[in-house]
């Protein structure tokens, strides 16, 4: 009976739920979930490049590419 409960949380510990995908208009993103398990985190969302000359107006998104 021990072995059982031992195998059942081994298991479950592998199991993963799948996380949520969001769509974007540069694709879909899959998200990961925190390691408190309270929220989702999402990678490689480009922002686009905001520097000093455009501090208050809108992003500049080909001008992203070039900060990587």
């Amino acid at each position: 009976m021990k072995w059982l409960v031992l195998l059942s949380l081994i298991v479950a510990n592998v199991v993963r739920v799948p996380t949520p995908v969001v769509k974007t208009s540069g694709g879909l993103v899959r998200g990961r979930l925190s390691e408190d398990g309270l929220f989702y985190t999402y990678f490689g969302i480009p922002y686009g490049y905001v520097g000093d000359e455009n501090r208050f107006k809108a992003s500049n998104l080909h001008l992203y590419h070039l900060c990587i």
